[in-house]
């Protein structure tokens, strides 16, 4: 069908062209070209007669003269099509054709000239009238296609005959009577043709239009006809899909009854088509309740024409209960008023009762992940507070005059109680980070201050194993930098400290060096050592969790395998990662990328300047101390002792509420669990209280996010985890003194 369209088109517009400009130029063209040789011989001949019964010369003149123009003419139309294509238009085209007509009409003329003058004069009239009154026909017959060479050719025509006739009366100097009737009989010749010729120009005219009618009516007529075929394809399968679909579909009247329904409807309903057919479709879905709700939806929907999707159940024949997904909407007919309604019903039973079921399973995920957190918070607090005593102790006797073996006996308990630490923060990181829980919180910092305190903080365990521990940083870094210092310090401690750890002489050199990139920068951390280095095989297992080099070297070094897995995963959380380029025996290079921010002022905030204060600073300052373990408060008191603090102490919440009231301190170490009232209660009563708030900074053995985000929620500047270090301790307060100073009660960073 496509292919009879195609063609009636194709037909349609060769027929419009042939009647456009070029159309009838080129039919013009056929025309004369066609009948050439029927032209050449019938002139041929005259001029062999005028050859034999007049002269030869006279015959060979004629021929050479009308050969010329005819062939002057066909010539050029038979270039015209290539005249075209090559860019000549159409009217210069026409225009040549007429030029070309002109020299071929003239030839014709002279050609009957010379027939006229040689021919004796009885004959001479009589043929060379045929002559002229058979071309003027011709150009009559192509008026329609080229009226200005019909014009011209019929001009020149009756102009000669007026001229021969005015020749032939000056040669003779008479006329005779039959010279009349000659011109008498070409005339009625001409009066007989003309009409005859103008019925056909008429005749062809009117076939013409019924032609293109018929075009464009076959062509239309096929165009609906496939226009048609198609709806009536599409219907097919539109009704095959509807018939064979998994979902139930039905079709309803205005008033809510079946009409039509396919296979599937009767499998969920449990009704066959002839049982549904007329039967109110509501019937077919029997549940009180819930049904009543779900029919009055649908009988809204049907009364106004909307569209629409519930969610509803059902008891099937069988008895058995089924939700369904009913989506319906109207169907209007061509005056645009309702005739139905469709009704298409999806079988969601299992559906629904897996979302029951993972519900559940989300409820016993939730309760195992709440139970599994109160359970590592637990034990973090259970652990650490016993750490606090042991590493705090150890610290305080390490400084005091002791002999070498009680010397060593301590750098022992502290070294134990360090390690036993570094294992506990690593098994909680590694909790965190796989739960989600640990977050990236940036805060504007001073790079080389953070780069230098990790490198104080690692150089004591380098110069005990007398390897020399080194920082070069790029001077063109920016002073001020936006990101989490915290976990940048991590990151470095756990790499730095496992080159100095897998280091037994030698070096281990740290290079700081970055790229800017607009108000970004690309930090990238060199750590290079002279240890025992990592065989080429085991350095894509380095990062996993739990996992060394060597099983020998966990028997010889120690270590949960967990520390390098947590630095990848922090500093690809940071925007970067860690590779490592290492040959066994030659050492080790680990090359840390971090995403940091450029702080816009370049100016670090108080908290920050704080850092380099002295101790000294704290001279002064009224400190309360709400801590309920004694241990806690011992170490606590050694830490401050010599700084000149006013430190007062008291054993629960209540009491400290108490305290602040009276007193007004200017800095609160709150612990956050202790007896009759805990600190995050505490602190809560106290932010309530009217007088003079001071900065509070809470002490917790607990080590997650929730635990400092409870405590700011409560009114906490600040969050210290046990076990604390003297230096953490007396840093924190300088920074808290120099807020206090500046009255900034800003957040204190957690450490």
């Amino acid at each position: 069908m496509a292919s009879a369209i195609q063609d009636l088109e194709q037909a349609l517009s060769e027929f419009d062209f042939r009647h456009t400009p070029e159309g009838k130029l080129m039919r013009f063209r056929g025309e004369r070209l066609k009948r050439f040789y029927a032209r050449a011989a019938l002139l041929a001949i005259g001029a062999v007669m005028l050859a034999v019964f007049v002269d030869p010369i006279v015959g060979l003149y004629a021929l050479l003269i009308y050969a010329a123009g005819d062939g002057i003419e066909s010539l050029f139309l038979r270039k015209v099509p290539r005249l075209i294509k090559g860019g000549m238009s159409v009217q210069r085209a026409t225009d040549l054709a007429f030029y070309a007509s002109i020299i071929q009409t003239l030839c014709l003329v002279i050609f009957v000239y010379i027939t006229w003058k040689n021919v004796p004069r009885e004959s001479a009239v009589i043929l060379c009238l045929s002559l002229i009154g058979g071309s003027t026909v011709n150009a009559v017959a192509a008026m329609s296609l080229n009226r200005a060479i019909a014009i011209m050719r019929m001009s020149i025509f009756a102009l000669a005959i007026c001229v021969l006739t005015f020749l032939e009366y000056v040669r003779y100097a008479d006329f005779p009577d039959y010279m009349y009737l000659n011109y008498f009989g070409a005339v009625m010749l001409c009066y007989l043709i003309l009409p005859f010729v103008a019925h056909v120009k008429r005749e062809r005219g009117k076939e013409d239009t019924r032609q293109r009618r018929v075009l464009v009516q076959s062509l239309a007529l096929a165009k609906a006809n496939e226009s048609l075929f198609a709806k009536q394809q599409e219907t097919r399968r539109l009704a095959l899909v509807a018939q064979r679909a998994f979902d139930a579909i039905c079709l309803v009247d205005t008033e809510g009854r079946v009409v039509w329904a396919n296979e599937a409807f009767t499998k969920l309903t449990g009704y066959s088509i002839s049982e549904a057919l007329g039967r109110n479709s509501s019937e077919l879905f029997g549940k009180s309740g819930a049904e009543s709700e779900s029919t009055q939806i649908l009988n809204q929907a049907i009364s106004e024409g909307a569209i629409g999707q519930i969610v509803n159940s059902f008891i099937a024949q069988d008895g058995s209960e089924k939700w369904l997904e009913t989506s319906y909407g109207p169907v209007f007919d061509e005056s645009g008023d309702l005739e139905l309604m469709f009704i298409i019903d999806r079988d969601m039973t299992d559906t629904i009762h897996r979302e029951i079921e993972l519900e559940e399973a989300r409820l016993l995920a939730e309760q195992g992940e709440h139970a599994k957190s109160s359970f590592l918070a637990t034990m973090s607090h259970e652990i650490r507070t016993p750490m606090n005593g042991i590493i705090g102790m150890s610290e305080l006797l390490t400084k005091s005059a002791l002999s070498p073996n009680d010397r060593l006996y301590a750098d022992t308990i502290r070294n134990s109680g360090e390690a036993l630490l570094t294992i506990i923060n690593d098994i909680l990181d590694f909790s965190k980070l796989n739960d989600g829980h640990l977050t990236i919180k940036p805060t504007t910092f001073a790079l080389q201050t953070c780069l230098a305190e990790v490198m104080n903080l690692m150089r004591p365990q380098a110069k005990a194993k007398s390897v020399d521990l080194t920082l070069d940083m790029d001077p063109e870094l920016p002073a001020a930098v936006v990101g989490d210092d915290g976990r940048l310090r991590q990151v470095l401690i756990n790499v730095v400290g496992n080159a100095i750890k897998f280091t037994d002489f030698g070096s281990v050199a740290v290079r700081v060096s970055g790229r800017v990139e607009g108000s970004d920068l690309c930090l990238t951390i060199e750590v290079q050592d002279s240890g025992i280095g990592i065989p080429q095989d085991q350095l894509e297992h380095i990062f996993e969790r739990f996992a060394q080099a060597d099983t020998a070297n966990t028997r010889r070094f120690g270590g949960t395998g967990l520390g390098l897995s947590i630095s990848r995963r922090l500093a690809r959380l940071m925007n970067g990662d860690i590779t490592v380029h290492s040959e066994s025996g030659k050492g080790a290079t680990f090359n840390i990328k971090i995403g940091l921010g450029i702080a816009s002022s370049g100016v670090v905030s108080a908290t920050d300047a704080a850092g380099t204060s002295d101790f000294s600073t704290l001279k002064g300052v009224r400190i309360l101390l709400a801590e309920d373990n004694r241990t806690n408060q011992l170490v606590i008191e050694k830490f401050m002792q010599d700084t000149g603090v006013d430190l007062t102490t008291v054993n629960n919440g209540q009491e400290a509420v108490d305290h602040v009231t009276k007193e007004a301190p200017d800095i609160v170490l709150m612990d956050m669990s202790m007896p009759v009232m805990d600190g995050l209660e505490a602190t809560r009563h106290i932010r309530a209280g009217s007088g003079p708030q001071p900065i509070i900074i809470a002490l917790t053995a607990n080590a997650f996010a929730s635990d400092r985000e409870a405590c700011l929620d409560a009114g906490m500047n600040g969050f210290l985890s046990k076990p604390l270090r003297r230096n953490q301790l007396l840093h924190e307060l300088t920074r808290a003194n120099a807020m206090i100073s500046l009255d900034e009660p800003a957040e204190i960073k957690a450490s």
